[in-house]
Order: C-alpha cells, then structure tokens, then sequence
C-alpha cells in the first residue's frame, strides 16, 4: 500500500464532501467495497464524472492490483480511444447522460402504450393451437459443421498468451512457443521504455486532472 497516495485521497474527498454537484453525478464509495466499505449514507459522496475518475486513480496508485478492475473501466472506452483522461471521461458521461434523457418516453405515450396493452391475454384456444402447432416439431438446431466452428473459435480466442520482447519489440505468444523465442534472443515481459512511458501517461492524466 502507498500510504502518500492513501492520505492523498482522503485529502481529496474530504475537500469535496460538502459540494453540491448540479446535474450529472456519480455515486462513489469512500472506503471501497472491496475493503469492507458499505452502501450506508456516511459512505457514499457525490462526485462528478471527472473528480470520479481522479478518486479511483489515486485508489489504484495507493492499492495497486487491488483497484486495477475499477480504474480499467473508466480508462478503457473505445469511443475516444483506448485510453482517455478525466476530461474526455467526463464528456463522455455527460453526452450518455444526455442521451439517455433525450430517449425517455413522455407521460403522454406511456399512458398510450399502457391502454394499448391492457387486459390483453392470450385465451386458451390461442394456447392450445400455439401448442399444436408446435408439437412434433424438433426445436430448432445449428447444423454440426456450425457448432464445430463455433467450439474452435472458442478455445483459440481462450488460450493463454505471454508478453516477449528483444528490447525493440514486444509481443504474446502462446506458451508452447516460449522456448524458440527464448533461444532466439527474446525475454519474458514488457519493454522497459513501454512501462515507463505508460507511467509517465498515468502521471500526466492526474496532473491535467487536479
């Protein structure tokens, strides 16, 4: 656990606790479930979309591995990218938000939807001809040719793969090809240029975000 991040954090939400977010919010736990936080009112503080993502940034610099999942989700939207910060996070939010509204039926068509659908049942002649309609009738099945390709999509997509790099490329190879490419030069792991960068990354996104 880093501890500067952790004091850092609740620096953070203490700052915030007594905001009043107009619009879109997002409900955030305190003391993550994870760790024993529960859904009690003293838990959970409003935030925006933006100070959301910076909350579980700095989670995932004081937990580690044990924040990875959550932190993934919000940097992860192939919409803008594969990775985004907390600005583009916060549009995002807002635009689905927005979107979700604008969907939204009026009492109007509700109410007409409603009378539309009710008192409809389905009599029990309708049951019984649906049923002998049905009978003697195999249910419906892919052909065996389908179903093979399907499996072996399946269990080539599922195998396990390992990152290899010769200090200028990195790339995965399934585990039964780790030998040759260790006898050609290759070693276990990332790039150490790629890591660094991917930090630098990370430290960039909370400094444009704080």
């Amino acid at each position: 656990m880093n501890q500067h991040y952790l004091n850092r954090y609740y620096k953070f939400i203490n700052s915030l606790k007594n905001q009043t977010v107009d619009g879109y919010f997002e409900k955030h736990h305190i003391v993550p479930r994870s760790h024993g936080g529960s859904n009690d009112k003293e838990n959970l503080i409003k935030l925006t979309a933006r100070q959301h993502y910076v909350a579980h940034w700095m989670l995932w610099k004081a937990y580690g591995k044990e924040m990875t999942t959550a932190f993934h989700y919000m940097t992860h939207v192939g919409r803008y990218g594969k990775r985004i910060n907390s600005r583009t996070f916060e549009l995002l939010k807002l635009e689905e938000d927005a979107r979700n509204r604008s969907r939204k039926h009026t009492p109007e068509a509700i109410e007409k939807n409603r009378q539309a659908h009710l008192g409809k049942k389905i009599t029990e002649e309708h049951k019984k001809a649906i049923s002998k309609a049905l009978k003697g009738k195999p249910k419906s099945r892919l052909p065996d040719v389908s179903i093979e390709k399907m499996k072996a999509t399946k269990k080539q997509r599922f195998v396990p793969k390992i990152w290899v790099n010769n200090g200028d490329i990195q790339t995965k190879i399934t585990y039964n090809k780790i030998e040759e490419y260790l006898n050609n030069g290759w070693e276990r792991g990332f790039l150490r240029k790629y890591i660094v960068k991917r930090y630098k990354n990370l430290e960039k996104i909370y400094n444009e975000s704080v």
